[in-house]
């Protein structure tokens, strides 16, 4: 064990001191193998006693150190523990046969021997190098040992792969070195009562624990056979004093465990390899991972020696560490015959690169490439910068990707730019929208409408709201207005047509871009249909109107009348007269040829004949009676009038007098249609009744 004087160390026996202190020291060492340490220590006098009597026997003799270990080479047993020779039933095993370098195959340095000490083997010829060929073996190549904390080393000795054996230390009691099955690690393994060979009451399990191992018959007591055992005879229990127990707990030394109370820290109960003594247990030199000059154990100081020429402590920048003045990266060096090498790498870094010129170059806390050991290269993930952080993978999302899933196998999966699910930031979903298709697009969510539809009022709350394919505001586009002049409209499939003219009005171009461009009430080229024109005159409501005129009709001079055919002046007037059977004196005017031609089929509108009244009859005024006939066929004689109309007239006058609408029907068809004309109150018809010196004239106004 290391002592305060360096690694190398003495024992309590070396020194000769075999007086209280050894026997504390024994009597822990032996409770820290979960052994009775009162009554082992009792054996180990005793067999002392007799061994120097001459009264022990012979001793079995030791193993050849030249003996064969078996297969392989050997460095698997470098650190295993020693044989331990087990005694007869019922005696603790108080000797270990330490490993020798034979038999783990050995050539230099120094190895653990398996028994809590190391063993010296030997050293290399000149050039080479112990661990240059494989752990204490000699070789050209210079080796790199390894500390306890890289050999995953909590306790007692082990090599350092390369020449030498390094102590990393004790365990606190109850535990011990390899206590729980593993070696190099601190534990210990329960007992149970049978193990302990008690049969009553409460006793410690060996492990800080306590077993309830029963009761005694009746008329026995509980340690009357001994601690824990059952018997007649009366049992004193013992206090802590008088055990000399600081601490922890301890059997009373009959049938029940005590406890002795607590330490002030930085002391354990057993820490100082002592059952129920307070006491620190002191890291090693290997522990902290020093090679040199004073360290603190957590327990005191502690020397861990000096270094061999060209090296110092410190020397390579690193405290406690033996190297030389030169340096590497992240590394502790040393000088091998002027120079300069790499002996450890710092904790967290290492030489993965395998040149020893850029030291440690490796940072393993960080580098994704070889992040915690060498070997381990962080996996690339899709879309993900890989890092690594303590040791420990991870990675980071590159650009507009992200790890939405939170599956890290798949990486960064989900682009934040284009997912309607998870648009611009995991989670954040694309909003569904009326007749549309949602979509992601440069992070910003967004929508497409469905064919036929638009979002025509610019409101992304309710979508492609608008039916494009109907929509008389919005036909086939948005903005489109599908309206035509005078007409209705329609919008089919999103194709604007004109539904229908407007009534009174006409597509008469065929053109739907200028709508119903023809109002028919009033347009003479299409009145009151497309295509039907009027020739001359105006169209009134969507019927032709006419108005013509013309001079009045040349009745031939055949016709007698009772008093037979006068001409007067008819030059002029073209009047005729005639006397009806009675004798009256009339003008017959005949209408003209055209008239009948324009009215037939036609709506009449009125008719007008022109008379002037020239004669001398007439200057005082007087009634002219105008009367109205018509015949199919030529008359000998006119009959009397239908009709008579009575106009005033003066010397000399002409006037336009308007036929009465009854008479019309007279005037649409036949050859010998017209008026008479005679003086109303003129007793001498026959002189004083004529209409003279003006040619009469008609007007007439239609629709057709």
């Amino acid at each position: 064990m290391a002592t305060a004087s360096g690694e190398k160390g003495e024992t309590m026996a070396e020194n000769g001191k075999l007086g209280t202190d050894s026997r504390r020291w024994w009597l822990g060492f032996f409770r820290s193998c979960g052994w009775d340490g009162q009554a082992v220590y009792v054996s180990l006098i005793a067999a002392l006693f007799l061994a120097f009597l001459g009264c022990g026997g012979e001793s079995e003799p030791a193993d050849d150190e030249d003996a064969s270990v078996g297969e392989g080479s050997g460095d698997e047993l470098l650190d295993a523990p020693g044989e331990t020779e087990v005694l007869p039933e019922g005696a603790p095993p108080v000797a270990c046969k330490p490993k020798s370098c034979v038999q783990v195959g050995a050539t230099c340095g120094s190895i653990p021997d398996g028994c809590g000490d190391k063993v010296e083997c030997g050293t290399c010829p000149a050039g080479q190098f112990c661990g240059g060929a494989g752990p204490n073996t000699c070789g050209t190549e210079r080796c790199i040992p390894k500390t306890c904390l890289q050999l995953n080393a909590q306790c007692g000795w082990v090599s350092d792969q390369c020449g030498e054996a390094i102590d990393c230390g004790g365990c606190a009691y109850p535990q011990t070195c390899g206590g729980g099955g593993e070696n190099n690690e601190c534990g210990c393994t329960p007992k149970t009562c049978s193990q302990l060979g008690v049969n009553c009451g409460t006793v410690l399990d060996g492990c800080d624990g306590t077993l309830n191992c029963g009761e005694c018959d009746p008329g026995q007591i509980c340690g009357g056979a001994g601690p824990n055992l059952c018997g007649g005879a009366d049992c004193a229990a013992k206090t802590c004093s008088q055990l000399g127990a600081a601490c922890g707990l301890i059997s009373d030394g009959c049938s029940d465990v005590l406890f002795c109370g607590d330490c002030k820290a930085p002391d354990v109960c057993g820490g100082g390899g002592i059952a129920n003594e307070c006491g620190c247990t002191a890291k090693t030199c290997s522990q902290l991972g020093a090679s040199c000059g004073i360290v603190d154990t957590d327990c005191g100081p502690l020397d861990c020696g000096d270094c061999k020429p060209p090296n110092t402590c410190g020397g390579a920048g690193v405290a406690n560490q033996c190297g030389c003045t030169c340096s590497l990266p992240n590394a502790v060096t040393d000088c091998f015959y002027g120079e300069c090498i790499l002996v450890s790498c710092l904790p967290g870094f290492d030489d993965c690169d395998g040149n020893p010129a850029n030291g440690c170059e490796t940072n393993l806390d960080t580098d994704p490439g070889h992040c915690g050991t060498c070997t381990h290269a962080c996996p690339t993930m899709a879309h993900a910068q890989s890092t690594c952080q303590s040791g420990n993978c991870g990675f980071v999302c590159q650009g507009r990707f992200a790890d939405c899933d939170g599956n890290a196998s798949n990486g960064c999966e989900t682009d934040l730019n284009t997912d309607p699910s998870h648009c611009q930031q995991c989670g954040n979903v694309c909003p569904d929208r009326a007749h549309a298709t949602t979509f992601c697009a440069g992070a910003t969510c967004g929508f497409q409408c469905l064919s036929g539809y638009g979002n025509c009022d610019s409101n992304a709350s309710n979508g492609c709201e608008t039916d494009l394919k109907t929509s008389l505001s919005h036909c086939g586009t948005c903005g489109k207005t599908c309206s035509f002049s005078n007409a209705s409209a329609s919008c089919t499939n999103g194709v604007c047509a004109l539904k229908s003219c407007n009534s009174g009005y006409g597509n008469c171009d065929n053109n739907s871009e200028n709508g119903c461009e023809v109002n028919l009430a009033t347009n003479k080229n299409h009145c009151g249909s497309c295509g039907r024109a009027c020739p001359s005159g105006s169209c009134v409501s969507g019927t032709c109107e006419y108005t013509s005129a013309d001079t009045a009709r040349k009745w031939d001079q055949s016709y007698l009348g009772s008093g037979g055919q006068y001409n007067y002046n008819q030059q002029n007037n073209y009047q005729d007269q005639y006397l009806e059977s009675n004798g009256v004196l009339k003008s017959a005017i005949g209408a003209p040829d055209k008239m009948f031609t324009d009215l037939a089929g036609a709506q009449v509108l009125d008719i007008w004949v022109y008379c002037y009244a020239a004669h001398w009859y007439w200057n005082s005024g007087g009634v002219a009676r105008i009367g109205v006939h018509g015949h199919s066929t030529k008359p000998g004689t006119f009959p009397g009038i239908n009709q008579t109309l009575e106009v005033n007239f003066g010397k000399p006058e002409g006037k336009w007098v308007r036929l009465p609408d009854s008479w019309y029907a007279s005037f649409k068809s036949g050859a010998y249609r017209g008026i008479t004309l005679h003086a109303g109150n003129s007793t001498n018809l026959l002189y004083y009744g004529y209409l003279t010196a003006a040619q009469t004239k008609w007007r007439w106004h239609y629709r057709k």
